[in-house]
């Protein structure tokens, strides 16, 4: 074994297997670190690789595959994203009119008046969901009104509302870059 020294300290090892270890003595894989680590600029660039995160006990947490699929809580991802375990959102639960700031889910919890959410442009983005939510079971009486802050469209309007107490609008971003519910 090589050891390698900082300030008289060892804290590198090399062993007779051409394991290199840093913070740790004894090196169980190619390349063993011990501790927090940083590493600028991290590729896997051999055919059929994969780069995995796993936690103390070996069971792999993330994995970024070489076709692009990324797996957190499964290491075969059979899709380009794949969640295996509970996700959580941007949630926002508001009493006033209210600008989305990157939320997923907007419950309205106070309907005492009419309320108006209003989509940012910024916020518009291929793909994405909007959930909308009367919280408050007042909609029926007092209306949610949803636009944009630009000149997208919701099904084909500039504009859509809630008018049932506990209604909900669900909303999705299509490639033309306009909303359309589901």
């Amino acid at each position: 074994m090589i050891t390698f020294f900082l300030s008289k300290t060892a804290s590198s090892y090399l062993n007779g297997n051409g394991n290199f270890a840093i913070g740790h003595t004894s090196p169980s894989t190619k390349f063993h670190v011990k501790g927090k680590t940083y590493i600028d600029g991290l590729r896997a660039d051999s055919a059929g690789d994969t780069l995995q995160i796993r936690d103390s006990g070996g069971t792999v947490n993330v994995v970024f595959e070489d076709g692009g699929n990324v797996g957190i809580g499964t290491a075969v991802p059979n899709s380009m994203f794949q969640v295996d375990g509970s996700v959580s959102f941007g949630t926002i639960s508001t009493s006033t009119n209210y600008n989305t700031s990157d939320e997923v889910f907007i419950g309205v919890n106070n309907t005492n008046s009419s309320r108006i959410v209003t989509i940012q442009t910024s916020d518009i983005v291929k793909g994405r969901v909007f959930i909308i939510k009367d919280e408050s079971g007042g909609a029926g009486t007092n209306s949610i009104r949803i636009q944009t802050q630009g000149s997208e469209t919701m099904d084909g309007v500039s504009t859509i509302q809630i008018t049932s107490n506990y209604g909900v609008a669900r909303l999705y971003v299509g490639v033309d870059g306009n909303l359309y519910t589901w």
